[in-house]
């Protein structure tokens, strides 16, 4: 899978923590095999944390 590259400005007020949610949908990928894929975050180029994905073969 290729890295999606973007910017993403996040403004708060003053010293206010701010939040903000990223939705993506991924059409039309497939896995050859079952196992576990994570989704990495990085922010600024440094890892911010990940998802694993559990793939299961389809019954």
């Amino acid at each position: 899978m290729e890295t999606i590259n973007g910017n993403l400005d996040v403004k708060g007020v003053g010293n206010a923590s701010v939040v903000s949610h990223l939705v993506f949908s991924i059409s039309n990928l497939h896995f050859k095999e079952p196992g576990i894929i994570n989704m990495v975050l990085f922010v600024d180029n440094k890892e911010a944390g990940f998802i694993p994905l559990y793939i299961r073969k389809a019954n």
